[in-house]
């Protein structure tokens, strides 16, 4: 009979932990003051970040914000209350030490990345197979209610309709993009 009463108990003394450990995740959630998901874009898109942080100015800001802004982690602070997207620099000045903000880079950087994103949405149908499959369906701009061109100014205005682009290219596209960008905003060199 005891046999029988564990082997009854011990699943439900499992699912209850389980339950417990979603309710933490619901909690974190519930405790998230900004969104994990704004803070991804911003570092997809290589934005600059500024925060003041124990009273400082820190500018790059990421892993600051990453450990500031998530709930799981214990230096975790709920003094931070928003992400603000700015146009520059200058439009980050001014605001309450809570507020976290970020900007384009305002460089070829940001102008690659763009440009990587308009290659990605033209490519033809041939370039969306992998071995004569298809890695994604075709889209367009327009499908994400964006026009053609993309401008640094839609990186900060329309980011969640770029983010939602963003999020539909293949990682292999995304990484593509990136290098694009990263090569784009390499000086060129002169031979002597």
């Amino acid at each position: 009979m005891k046999k029988i009463l564990i082997i009854i108990l011990l699943p439900l003394i499992f699912l209850s932990s389980c339950n417990s450990d979603n309710n933490n995740i619901t909690n974190w959630e519930e405790l998230a003051m900004i969104s994990e998901e704004k803070f991804r874009y911003i570092e997809q898109m290589g934005f600059k970040t500024r925060m003041v942080y124990e009273g400082e100015v820190i500018s790059p800001a990421n892993q600051h914000i990453a450990n500031s802004i998530e709930p799981w982690r214990p230096t975790f602070n709920p003094f931070y209350t928003d992400l603000i997207l700015v146009h520059n620099a200058e439009e980050a000045e001014g605001f309450p030490d809570n507020i976290i903000l970020a900007w384009p880079r305002d460089n070829a950087w940001t102008q690659g990345l763009i440009d990587g994103i308009h290659w990605a949405v033209n490519e033809d149908e041939y370039g969306l197979m992998f071995q004569g499959a298809p890695i994604r369906e075709p889209f367009t701009l327009e499908d994400f209610g964006l026009t053609y061109p993309i401008t640094i100014a839609d990186l900060v205005d329309n980011w969640e309709k770029v983010n939602a682009l963003w999020r539909a290219f293949t990682l292999n596209e995304r990484n593509t993009i990136h290098w694009a960008a990263r090569n784009h905003a390499r000086p060129a060199t002169t031979a002597n």
